[in-house]
């Protein structure tokens, strides 16, 4: 069996000192209230980013500062979010499954908006069906498939800039993804994998 090579990873780059809030007209962040109490509120880190159409300007804040507030409970903050959605990056970085664990229900999911700019930027700077977010659980690894994981790490990398994203696992083979996750994402991904 094809054991591919190792991954490529992209390495998680964390939220930035500054921040850029969106606000409205009136320099007032702009929210939405959610389910359970807490406003969502959402910020950029490069301010560049916000759609023209998405509130009315931004305002720089430290992010400690949004720390300190969403720690209050009542408010949730989103980091460069994309799409209708406007999902993005949280404060802290997602969970990982302990090291000899098997994950054996992995289901993939095309890569994009829904998981915020991160995610939007890499699936434009990877050829169309290859790259995927693998979620098991509570557990998620963002994948991208590639002949190149070299060439493709260092594109993504350009791509993204300082922005904040999760690690991307880069791959020829799914043989070559983190152990707890190559068991399920063989079949998982192997016809996205064999269909470019």
């Amino acid at each position: 069996m094809h054991r591919g090579h190792p991954a490529v990873v992209v390495q998680r780059v964390g939220v930035p000192v500054e921040l850029h809030v969106v606000v409205d007209s009136r320099g007032r962040p702009e929210r939405e209230q959610a389910d359970r109490g807490a406003a969502v509120q959402w910020a950029y880190s490069d301010p560049t980013d916000r759609p023209t159409d998405f509130g009315a300007g931004t305002q720089c804040i430290s992010s400690d500062t949004l720390r300190q507030r969403e720690a209050t409970g009542s408010v949730r903050f989103v980091i460069d979010p994309a799409g209708p959605s406007r999902a993005g990056t949280e404060f802290l970085p997602p969970p990982r499954p302990p090291v000899l664990a098997t994950l054996r229900s992995v289901t993939p999911t095309p890569l994009g908006t829904a998981a915020g700019l991160w995610a939007a930027i890499t699936a434009d700077t990877v050829s169309p069906g290859r790259s995927l977010m693998l979620r098991s659980g509570r557990w998620s690894l963002p994948v991208v498939l590639a002949r190149d994981p070299r060439a493709t790490a260092a594109a993504i990398r350009h791509a993204l800039g300082d922005r904040p994203h999760p690690a991307i696992f880069v791959v020829e083979r799914p043989s070559g993804l983190p152990r707890p996750w190559r068991a399920g994402a063989q079949a998982a991904i192997e016809t996205a994998f064999l269909s470019s």
